[in-house]
């Protein structure tokens, strides 16, 4: 069979079992008609788990000993500094494809901040850590980041803190869809032959509450 497009859609802090059940009472039918039509699998990760890591060598194919990338941050005397794209190592398979001339679409992969340069679209995924740099512009091309911010996109970790988890959650909520939003109208603009998107709502929309029992 040939392929001619390739669309990774990872969801950061979904369990596999919730997911399904979705599927099967009918309440995520989007997700039922992917699983349906496309293809899925189950993923041996490293101990210990992190997605940060777990996702470069996804990308690198190569595990964490020989990327570089261990959790979101990194030691570097006394400093915490954010795990990011120029301690990476490997060779991530966008780079191999752009080489072949094939075009790609990148939202949110971890240590893609600072942006690199791509045959498509790279949105980064900046740490709001200490030390981290200061948050310029975080895409490529660069014109990119100021006309996301314009139409309502927000950098994971920007969310302020909330009265109530109420709010936080609305307002999460809120920007996911503005994430998903921008997702699909970049897809469309550029037609990438590989997409690999990663949404990390779920985790950052549990905010600092105890999950529900």
């Amino acid at each position: 069979m040939d392929v001619e497009k390739v669309v990774v859609i990872g969801l950061l802090g979904s369990s596999h079992r919730d997911l399904l059940d979705g599927v099967a009472t009918a309440s995520l039918p989007a997700l039922k008609q992917v699983l349906q039509e496309g293809a899925r699998l189950k993923v041996k990760g490293y101990l210990p788990s992190c997605p940060w890591s777990g996702w470069t060598t996804v990308a690198t194919g190569v595990n964490p000993g020989r990327h570089n990338i261990f959790s979101e941050s990194r030691h570097d005397g006394y400093d915490i500094l954010p795990a990011d794209a120029t301690i990476r190592k490997g060779r991530p398979i966008w780079n191999c494809l752009q080489e072949r001339g094939k075009k790609v679409f990148l939202m949110n992969a971890p240590a893609t901040y600072p942006p690199e340069a791509v045959n498509g679209i790279l949105v980064g995924l900046p740490l709001d850590n200490p030390g981290s740099p200061a948050v310029g512009d975080f895409t490529f091309p660069a014109e990119l980041s100021p006309r996301l911010l314009g139409k309502g996109y927000t950098l994971y970790g920007s969310i302020p803190p909330m009265a109530s988890q109420e709010e936080w959650l609305e307002l999460n909520a809120s920007n996911f869809e503005i994430r998903g939003e921008t997702a699909l109208a970049l897809w469309k603009e550029l037609q990438p032959d590989l997409t690999l998107a990663l949404s990390w709502d779920i985790i950052t929309g549990l905010g600092p509450w105890p999950l529900p029992r």
